[in-house]
This record gives C-alpha cells, structure tokens and sequence, in this order.
C-alpha cells in the first residue's frame, strides 16, 4: 500500500493512498469536483458540498487550518501500518448498523484511493437528502461499487483526536459523467459536517 503524503499549506490534501500502478501519481494540480442536488432544494439555494484538496496560502483561513491539521493526524495514522479494516475500525452505516466494508465491496483487500477534509455550506435539513457527483483524478468504471465514508472529528480533554465513520455506497458513473462517483448523503450527516469537522474517504476494491 503505498502512503498518502501529508499535508502542507499548499495543497490540503493529496489523496493517493493505495493508488494502482498504471494511475498516475496526483500532482497538486489536481482537483476534485462535487455538483449535488436534494430531494426539496429550492432552485436559488447555495448549499454545496466543499472538498478541501486545494487552497492559495492566502485564502488559508483558521477554520481550513483545523480540517487540514485533523486530515494530517488521521493520514499519519493510516500510514503506521496494518490495513486500511483496521485503521477505520467499527464502520456504522446512517441507521447505526456495523458494516463490514470488506463484505460491502466484496473483497478481502480494500484500498483508500481518495482521502481529504470536507465541508458543507448552506445546507437546510428541510431540503432532505441530497445526491453527490464527484470526481476525482481517479478513474472509477460505471457501477463500481465503493465506500464513502465521513468521518466526524472530536477531541477529547487530553487532547486525543477520534474519528467516528459512517459509511455510504457509492457508484461508478459512466464515462461521459467523467467516470466518477454517485453518492446519496442523509440530511443528518451533511448537518453534522455542517456543523462540525469532517473528513472524506473513498474505499474500494
């Protein structure tokens, strides 16, 4: 598996864990995209997914210092070893039910391709659950199924940071959508990276 790079002031996340031979290896040219719909969004709402992969040192506010320091901590613990099952531990879907995500991709070996902060801006509960498409520089085939996960960030009194996944499935979307990913989040998880400091990964096979 080969280890994601920390983060520097520059480029907030390079998402490149486990990245297979013939992909290229990211560059910090490199973005990601998200364009996202709701069930009950009214047509000049502003609400948007934002994931954090890029920033200019100038527009480096304190808010963004805090997501990339928690991606930091999290990326050098994914890179002291074991597997990636171990590094996400207990893995709860948005009803609160364990899941194992080797037998949600039906693989005995599961690769972190994608892994950066995230946030959400102008989002209403009323407006229910809301449809991701995001793409990355990794290619994914048209229904590929992977794992989403966010991880909600807290700190406990002495300091320790914890990370609490909650995982969602996503699915490959065709090349004319740019091969990328199709993701249905629940109103409470998008409240709650709202609301509080969030990361993203993506898992799969």
């Amino acid at each position: 598996m080969k280890k994601i790079a920390c983060i520097v002031l520059t480029l907030l996340c390079l998402s490149a864990v486990a990245m297979a031979e013939s992909v290229p290896s990211r560059t910090t040219t490199d973005l990601t995209t998200v364009t996202v719909t709701a069930e009950n969004m009214p047509a000049d709402a502003t609400f948007a997914i934002i994931p954090i992969t890029q920033v200019d040192p100038e527009e480096m506010t304190p808010e963004m210092q805090v997501l990339v320091d928690a991606c930091n901590t999290e990326i050098s613990k994914l890179n002291e070893g074991g597997s990636v099952v171990d590094y996400f531990g207990e893995v709860t879907n948005a009803d609160g039910e364990v899941v194992s995500l080797t037998e949600m991709l039906d693989a005995e070996t599961i690769n972190v391709y994608e892994f950066f902060p995230v946030t959400v801006v102008n989002f209403n509960v009323a407006y229910g659950e809301a449809t991701a498409t995001m793409v990355f520089s990794t290619p994914y085939e048209e229904g590929q199924i992977v794992a989403v996960l966010i991880g909600i960030v807290t700190e406990g009194s002495d300091g320790t940071q914890s990370v609490a996944w909650q995982v969602f499935e996503g699915v490959g979307t065709s090349a004319e959508e740019d091969s990328g990913v199709r993701v249905t989040f629940t109103p409470e998880i998008l409240e709650q990276i709202q609301n509080g400091t969030a990361l993203m990964a993506v898992v799969s096979r």
